[in-house]
């Protein structure tokens, strides 16, 4: 059984709660209160909930019931306090007991700003508690030493999931934009201080119900202080969006400046950039996509006349050895820049003028088709061949005949069947 005050909203038989913390989830199974079962009750009136999935000494008093699995169970909490006595000034990280509700939980206190001297006066700091409580935006407190018991003072939580503060700083304007008061300006010292938030943990965190918070986002939105993109879960800060936008815009520059003869720049190098920035830059045309490459628009491949000479020496080489190519190592050999030699030989395959066979195997396109061409016709007048046949027919050795003819298999140009092949 839960007994408590019914904050907000409303609660009827058949509900499911979760209680914070341990976060376990129950269905209300009867519905009391001042003595009488009801089908239904509203915020603001006493209630006792008939919990069966709860064993007694799991439910502990100060714990809180939500209609919805929130997570508002905290170690941590921003918030503002106003002192009213105490002897001398407040020490950093002093033990205190904090009272939320019908919550009393030991806490150090962590000062945001330089300790203070003199009191009353007001302080923001956050409470690091000794165990996981349930906590919101808003909610009162009050603080009293820890021993002798006497009250320190009084305030609000300004946050119930912050960042762990260390050592004294001037409030950020998050910060101060958290203890304005209202649920806009709270949201938006969220993304101040974090840049992205999950909508799901933005709404616990400022305790609204759904509709509120929709109506709180598009209102932001609206007014362009805060960026939701389509199909996202995520809420942005403007200013967040665009340091990643010049962040992923400085990379891609760099790598053309660095790599000219490259595509572009890898896509899989921008995976830890959230995926909707990237993806909003690509169709504002602030980066193109090609492929598995991203490329700024005006970025074109450029290649010195020595590049373009060697080019053209390796297409002349592939083209005279026939089928018979030089394998890589050998072509290593005779270019002796790696490097441009593995770039010249993605430029070929990118303009079709080179097909990979292997890892270690190019031949030049035309040489290609021209082979696919008499292949087909062979193997078709055979039905099916083993090597020993293929290797009569093409008179190639077995480390080229071998991924060549591998290289059909994957092409889905012929397809083996035990130790033969036929095409597909």
């Amino acid at each position: 059984m839960i007994t408590g005050t019914l904050m907000s909203g409303s609660l009827q038989t058949g509900d499911k709660i979760t209680v914070y913390p341990p976060g376990k989830t129950s269905v209300i199974k009867r519905l009391n209160t001042h003595g009488h079962n009801v089908s239904k009750i509203f915020a603001r009136k006493r209630v006792a909930l008939n919990v069966p999935q709860f064993q007694k000494d799991e439910l502990l008093r100060g714990m809180v019931a939500v209609a919805e699995p929130l997570q508002i169970a905290t170690r941590f909490a921003d918030a503002r306090i106003q002192i009213v006595s105490g002897d001398g000034k407040l020490e950093d990280l002093t033990r205190v007991r904090v009272n939320m509700g019908s919550e009393d939980v030991v806490a150090r206190i962590k000062l945001v700003e330089n300790p203070f001297e003199d009191t009353p006066c007001d302080v923001l700091c956050q409470l690091r508690f000794e165990r996981e409580v349930a906590c919101f935006m808003g909610e009162p407190v009050i603080v009293r030493s820890y021993s002798p018991v006497h009250t320190i003072g009084g305030g609000v939580i300004l946050d119930s999931q912050p960042v762990k503060r260390r050592g004294f700083h001037p409030a950020s304007a998050g910060l101060n934009l958290k203890d304005s008061g209202d649920d806009r300006s709270r949201l938006l010292g969220i993304l101040s201080e974090s840049g992205i938030v999950e909508l799901k943990e933005a709404r616990a965190r400022l305790f609204l119900t759904e509709e509120e918070f929709e109506t709180l986002v598009q209102s932001l939105i609206a007014d362009s202080r805060l960026v939701k993109f389509e199909k996202d879960s995520r809420l942005y800060h403007p200013d967040q969006v665009q340091a990643v936008q010049n962040e992923i815009l400085t990379n891609v520059k760099n790598f053309h400046l660095k790599n000219p003869r490259k595509d572009g720049y890898p896509a899989g190098m921008l995976r830890h950039y959230p995926e909707s920035i990237v993806r909003a830059m690509v169709q504002r045309g602030q980066l193109v996509q090609k492929g598995s490459v991203m490329t700024l628009p005006a970025f074109s491949r450029t290649y010195s006349s020595a590049e373009q000479e060697a080019f053209q020496k390796l297409l002349s080489l592939l083209k005279s050895a026939g089928l018979e190519t030089p394998l890589l190592p050998a072509l290593k050999r005779d270019f002796q820049d790696d490097a441009l030699l593995s770039d010249l030989l993605q430029r070929g395959i990118s303009e079709s003028s080179i097909v990979r066979i292997s890892s270690d195997y190019f031949l030049d396109a035309g040489m290609y088709r021209g082979f696919l061409e008499r292949f087909r016709k062979w193997a078709a007048s055979l039905g099916s061949f083993n090597i020993q046949e293929a290797k009569s027919e093409l008179g190639l050795a077995r480390k080229y005949l071998i991924p060549l003819l591998e290289h059909l298999d994957g092409e889905r140009i012929t397809v083996k069947i035990d130790d033969k092949r036929k095409l597909l």
